[in-house]
């Protein structure tokens, strides 16, 4: 009602609007069924999708932005440091997402790097901070939401991660799970490399 009190314009996004071609390390590739344009992003996510189709369509719409254009921005667009960031190393690619997380952003980064194609994956979360009386809930719900997904290994990480598992047994009940508290830094870091030599 206020938009219309206002006459501005109102623009809706349709989950079903666009189909994925290609989703790897490198980026995704993408159609877009309403403007019949194909999209590549090297953000990774598919949330980023959805970020991406709604930016097109008001530099489009709004500000008279050849949909070509937009395309060629988009592609040349690079993930800015620890959002969905692709790092290569000797033993493969690293998805850098640690950048100030929360329980919804956690999960949507778990869901795009569990589509990924790889051999192995071992995933890596830390504690989520600022969430006081709701911690233990939405710790669980990660390690329950990680659990779901398929992960070689899960990597738990933080003060409020241990105590969840230890609490609730977490260890006995995923074997593909182990957690760190935060003065385990360097046993963590250890833990890892242990299994990235074992693979070479």
């Amino acid at each position: 009602k206020i938009a219309s009190d206002h006459s501005i314009p109102i623009y809706f996004f349709n989950r079903n609007s666009y189909e994925i071609l290609e989703y790897t390390h490198e980026g995704i590739r993408f159609y877009e069924k309403e403007y019949n344009i194909e999209f590549f992003t090297r953000l990774i996510g598919d949330f980023n999708i959805r970020n991406i189709i709604f930016s097109a369509k008001i530099a489009n719409i709004l500000y008279g932005v050849p949909m070509e254009d937009v395309v060629k921005a988009i592609e040349s667009f690079s993930p800015i440091d620890s959002r969905m960031e692709v790092l290569k190393t000797d033993w493969g690619f690293i998805i850098n997402d640690a950048y100030n997380s929360n329980p919804f952003a956690l999960k949507e980064a778990l869901l795009s790097f569990s589509k990924m194609d790889a051999d192995f994956k071992i995933v890596v979360i830390g504690d989520m901070l600022e969430l006081g009386d709701y911690a233990e809930k939405y710790h669980i719900e990660a390690i329950e939401y990680a659990n779901s997904l398929n992960f070689d290994v899960i990597v738990l990480y933080g003060t409020t991660f241990y105590e969840v598992v230890m609490k609730y047994d977490f260890e006995k009940r995923i074997h593909s799970l182990v957690v760190f508290p935060y003065e385990e830094r360097d046993k963590l870091v250890s833990y890892i490399k242990g299994i990235l030599e074992a693979m070479c």
